[in-house]
């Protein structure tokens, strides 16, 4: 609420709606604290839309203002009190707390707003953080999957390993067996020669005639 000055002159500067101009009807009516109304005063246009009117509250109290427009729809209520001239420290204190409590207001507007901020930025970051939980199982499930495949090429290779050890143990068997001959065609190969030395050393009779000579 405003506080003024008993016995000041109070002065109303109102914009018409839409700026209209050239009301002769814009009228203000005022109570005074005791109930009585004032004389209507018709506000006068200063130009473009804007009107004014002026009275002189001479009583200590509540006034309550209107102002009101038939042909343009204006319609408005405005109160505020009248304190002594004498209390002017009063007013002061009173304004600079109605000024601590506007900008209290503000202050407190602008926390609401760095809250709903901060909510806006959490619900990101669990969107994200859903997202990224998200990301995670279908990579572990990827991981499941080559854990899979990686178990089943081990599997693979020891079954390899295993008919590699078959294979070698045959292929050692088939090398003894040719050790074996080997040393047999040794042998034999050694008897062959015992057998020609033999018959190199056997004396045949001289051939009778009857080949070419």
């Amino acid at each position: 609420m405003k506080f003024l000055r008993v016995n000041e002159s109070r002065k109303i500067r109102y914009v018409a709606l839409n700026y209209v101009e050239g009301l002769s009807d814009l009228t203000l009516d005022v109570r005074k604290p005791d109930g009585t109304p004032l004389s209507s005063i018709t506000l006068s246009e200063v130009g473009e839309g804007v009107y004014e009117a002026d009275y002189t509250p001479d009583e200590v109290g509540l006034y309550q203002e209107k102002i009101t427009s038939d042909t343009n729809g204006d319609k408005i209520f405005f109160s505020y009190q009248t304190v002594p001239a004498g209390i002017d420290d009063a007013i002061t204190k009173i304004d600079a707390v109605l000024t601590d409590t506007a900008n209290i207001e503000g202050k407190v507007d602008n926390a609401l707003t760095d809250i709903a901020t901060i909510l806006t930025d959490t619900a990101n970051i669990e969107g994200k953080v859903d997202n990224a939980l998200t990301d995670i199982a279908t990579v572990l499930t990827e991981v499941g999957v080559v854990e899979g495949k990686v178990d089943n090429i081990i599997t693979d290779i020891s079954t390899v390993l295993s008919e590699l050890d078959i294979v070698k143990n045959k292929v050692n068997s088939v090398d003894g067996k040719v050790d074996t001959v080997i040393t047999s065609l040794s042998s034999q190969d050694a008897q062959l020669d015992t057998i020609e030395s033999k018959i190199d050393s056997i004396d045949f009779p001289p051939m009778q005639g009857g080949y070419i000579a």
